[in-house]
């Protein structure tokens, strides 16, 4: 199915380009931005599915910053590929695609605020106080730290029975891989080599 949306969307790019009055720079950003929501819609889907398993047992639901942890973009509900393609037929599509690229820009209101961590406007006196120095670091500051929200100790009393549990495992495995070495160097067939 994705594979036959960007098909189409390439196609679309190819009739615009074969038969229509517009240059390929006036219909290039559009259907760029709609293969990259596509993109970014089947990354985000992939590490949804695969951040809901490694949830299944916490009661802390997923975050923002979940999606972030795995270095993939947050897409919010109406910046997804597949909400595009389920609109009501007569739905201001291109509105919607706008409104889908805003909602994952850094700054969807269209507006420049300060991000601590990532940005943040300096005035010419702050400058100054720095002996002029534009190092990002004296201005920006540090992010602020979600509030977790889980119980530490109980977060680190499943890791380490987890880790229990593996280090067992290999154990386990270092005994066997033991006695097949000491199997194959007295010339004694292991075990799958005598089912056959």
């Amino acid at each position: 199915m994705i594979n036959e949306i960007e098909k189409r969307l390439w196609n679309a790019a190819d009739q615009l380009r074969a038969n229509s009055r517009l240059k390929s720079s006036e219909y290039s950003v559009p259907v760029l931005g709609l293969i990259f929501l596509r993109f970014a819609d089947y990354k985000f889907t992939l590490a949804e599915k695969e951040i809901e398993k490694q949830r299944m047992s916490s009661r802390r639901g997923i975050t923002k910053a979940d999606y972030q942890a795995k270095g993939i973009l947050y897409l919010p509900e109406n910046a997804r590929f597949s909400y595009l393609l389920n609109l009501p037929e007569g739905e201001n599509i291109g509105k919607a695609i706008s409104d889908a690229m805003k909602a994952i820009e850094i700054f969807p209101e269209d507006e420049y605020r300060d991000i601590p961590g990532l940005c943040r406007v300096a005035t010419i006196e702050e400058i100054i106080d720095q002996g002029y120095s534009l190092n990002p670091g004296r201005y920006v500051g540090v992010a602020e730290k979600e509030e977790e929200d889980f119980d530490f100790n109980e977060r680190l009393h499943e890791l380490n029975e987890e880790l229990e549990r593996l280090n067992a495992e290999a154990h386990e495995l270092e005994g066997k891989i033991a006695e097949n070495v000491v199997k194959i160097l007295e010339g004694k067939p292991n075990e799958r080599d005598s089912t056959r």
